[in-house]
């Protein structure tokens, strides 16, 4: 696993909940 505090951890995180909303509608 990736260290929540890594900057690009965070991003790739919010991405996968975009994506992830995007799937749910």
């Amino acid at each position: 696993m990736y260290s929540s505090s890594s900057p690009s951890a965070m991003f790739s995180h919010k991405w996968w909940q975009e994506l992830n909303e995007v799937f749910r509608n």
